[in-house]
Parts: C-alpha cells; structure tokens; sequence
C-alpha cells in the first residue's frame, strides 16, 4: 500500500493489528514536526495507534506462500464524520 492518510481532522485514530506479517515487514510514517520517516517494523500480535491523519505506506511484502494480514481501523468521534 503505498503513502496514504485517513482522516484529516485532528480527533481521530488510526490503527493496525498484525496477524501474519513475519518475516520483514513494517510500516513507514511521515509524521509532520518530525524530519526523519519513521519505520515501525512489523511483528506478528503487535497493535499499532497512531493519528488519523499521519501518512503512512506498507513495506513490499515478498513472501510468495503466505499472504501479509493486518487489520486496519480508525478511530474517529461521531461529530468528525462527514
């Protein structure tokens, strides 16, 4: 998945679970005040919650047998939602 954001308001969330991610996998965000990427790599049963609208991209995934398995949500209070 490559760089994307989910909500632009400053109230929401947004997050991943990691069900079957090993090995070499991670998530890289560009996080504004920040000059550097930040590189969250990746493991199987890590939760991840970061703001909702921090970009974010997925790493290649390259194994062939397995597929990559996160689940994604967001977080966001009733009133936000356009």
């Amino acid at each position: 998945i490559d760089w994307h954001g989910h909500w632009p308001q400053p109230n929401t969330w947004h997050g991943f679970y990691c069900l079957n991610v090993e090995p070499n996998s991670s998530t890289m965000y560009k996080i504004p005040d920040v000059q550097d990427i930040v590189n969250v790599v990746s493991e199987n049963n890590l939760l991840v919650i970061g703001r909702g609208n921090d970009s974010h991209r997925s790493s290649e995934w390259e194994n062939e047998k397995h597929p990559r398995i996160t689940i994604a949500f967001d977080i966001v209070p009733e009133k936000e939602i356009n």
